[in-house]
This record gives structure tokens, C-alpha cells and sequence, in this order.
């Protein structure tokens, strides 16, 4: 584990106070299209990521990502975590869904 460049666990509330500086997310992706993905925080903000090639989004719905924020609504990936459909469920939304967010189905 690399502590030498931490990057905070944000939601989309949190976001705008973090443009310009990395951080982390976890998204529920909405739609995928070539380079740019939709997504919703656990918060249920949208937003958009610039996605840097051969991401992980196509096959997972929810992603980690870390990247810097270029505005509220838009992140501009470095790297990224698929989660697939079934373990962030087991272990994120969960508690997500303590905070009033995301409902486990």
C-alpha cells in the first residue's frame, strides 16, 4: 500500500471541495459510451468520468475510482476498480444504505 499520495473517500456532495486534488469514489454506473461514463455516487449525485482506456466499467456496475475532480460533476480518471454486480453489494452498500443511500435490492 502506497501511503505516500493519499487520496480521501469522497461522495458527490463532497466532491466540489476536492476539484483539482485526487480522490476516491465508489459509482454505480448508469451508461457506459466511448470515453466518457455516467454514474451515481452513493449520494445519488451523477456524474460524469472521463475514462482512460481499457477501464473496467463495461462488465461491472459498480466501480471504484480514483481520479481528480474537474468540477462538481465531472472526474477525470487515473485508475479504477470493477467490482462486478455482487461484492461491493456484500460489503459498500450495505453501508451506503446506513447513511440513507443506496438500498440493497
Amino acid at each position: 500500500m502506497d501511503l505516500s499520495d493519499p487520496s480521501p473517500m469522497v461522495n458527490g456532495e463532497q466532491m466540489r471541495r476536492f476539484v483539482g486534488r485526487k480522490i476516491r469514489t465508489v459509482l454505480r454506473v448508469v451508461r457506459v459510451d466511448p470515453g466518457v461514463i455516467t454514474a451515481q455516487t452513493c449520494d445519488n449525485a451523477t456524474v460524469t468520468v472521463r475514462a482512460v482506456a481499457r477501464s473496467p466499467w463495461d462488465d461491472s456496475q459498480f466501480v471504484e475510482v480514483i481520479g481528480v475532480p474537474e468540477n462538481d460533476t465531472t472526474i477525470r480518471e487515473e485508475s479504477s476498480t470493477a467490482f462486478g454486480t455482487t461484492s461491493v453489494s456484500l460489503v459498500l452498500v450495505p453501508t451506503c444504505s446506513l447513511a440513507g443511500r443506496w438500498k440493497i435490492r
